[in-house]
């Protein structure tokens, strides 16, 4: 059905409009005034398409707008589904949806000391350097095997006073620990500064781990770290060893 409000009116003076001009002059009307008369006639039937016309664009944009609604509630409905079936998948599958951060490769190996020396750390107890030397790190290194196989338990005190079981690996130590003052400097240098990071990494609190900070750096810069005479160096370890 075309536009109704479109459609331009016909000239009703033109020769197409004769035999309908002659039924009106035949009723005692003019030419003019049939011609008139034929487009009131027409105006009155455009009227009414135009008001069909306006009824049937409601009715059309009132099912448009209803379907929308339609449309717009179903999606609703999905989305709310779609959401609950993701916290349910969250809940169930924490580790699916955790963050990933994004940082660069390490460039540093990882250090991986003793189970004991851990154990030790986290206990917030004193542990020997050498655990974290190069020597004590490949001890500890190929003695991972052993511990994977070491199904046994051992009860140990833990540092509140309770006892723990705890693997045996963690219990006893298997390695040829050598004592503080017996390291050489380079070893000291080696451990000390990994130590920092470890004691760090077991949440140590922050005053203890400066205390040896300033300790180990009073010892790195010490006259007798660099003299000669290797009983001064011997001497200065030993101090070290000791008053830790």
């Amino acid at each position: 059905m075309d536009n109704p409000n479109e459609v331009v009116p016909p000239d009703f003076t033109s020769d197409e409009f004769i035999e309908q001009r002659q039924t009106f002059i035949d009723l005692g009307l003019t030419e003019v005034q049939a011609a008139d008369s034929l487009r009131s006639l027409w105006t009155i039937d455009n009227n009414h398409r135009k008001a069909v016309w306006q009824q049937k664009q409601r009715e059309a944009a009132d099912a448009a707008d209803a379907a929308q609604e339609r449309a717009d509630e179903l999606k609703r409905q999905c989305d709310d589904e779609d959401a609950q079936f993701l916290r349910e998948e969250r809940k169930k599958n924490k580790s699916k949806f955790a963050p990933v951060p994004d940082r660069p490769v390490s460039s540093c190996p990882l250090i991986l000391p003793s189970l004991v020396a851990v154990r030790k750390l986290k206990a917030h107890q004193f542990c020997k350097l050498w655990y974290f030397s190069n020597i004590g790190l490949k001890e500890a290194k190929a003695s991972i095997s052993f511990a994977a196989d070491d199904n046994s338990l051992a009860l140990i005190p833990s540092a509140d006073g309770s006892h723990t079981f705890v693997p045996s690996a963690f219990a006893h130590d298997k390695s040829n620990v050598v004592h503080d003052e017996n390291l050489s400097f380079e070893q000291f240098g080696q451990a000390s500064l990994r130590m920092i990071d470890a004691m760090t990494n077991n949440s140590w609190q922050q005053p203890h781990v400066d205390m040896h900070i300033r300790f180990w750096a009073n010892i790195e810069r010490h006259e007798w770290h660099y003299s000669l005479l290797d009983s001064q160096q011997r001497a200065l370890l030993i101090y070290q060893g000791n008053q830790r």
